[in-house]
């Protein structure tokens, strides 16, 4: 999926929504671990649990960002054609 926001022309973004592990796109699985009590992004200080309906959004310079819903939806637009549940 692409999203657009006024000072990033393109991103991708993608909501959990509790998907197997088989239904994360790479740029996800790349930056997060599946554990038996849910989703967590990988960081270097730590690990962050992903609530269902939050989200990661991969910035042009690679680097995941970790979004509440509300916090996406006053940042960042979807892209015409997309919606969450292509992902």
């Amino acid at each position: 999926m692409m999203w657009a926001r006024p000072r990033v022309p393109t991103v991708q973004g993608w909501q959990y929504t509790g998907q197997a592990l088989l239904r994360i796109p790479s740029w996800v699985s790349a930056c997060t671990e599946m554990r038996s009590d849910g989703l967590y992004l990988v960081r270097s200080s730590g690990k962050q649990r992903i609530e269902t309906s939050e989200w990661l959004v991969e910035e042009t310079d690679g680097n995941p960002l970790w979004l509440t819903d509300v916090e996406f939806n006053a940042e960042y637009e979807l892209a015409p054609g997309s919606s969450p549940e292509a992902a």
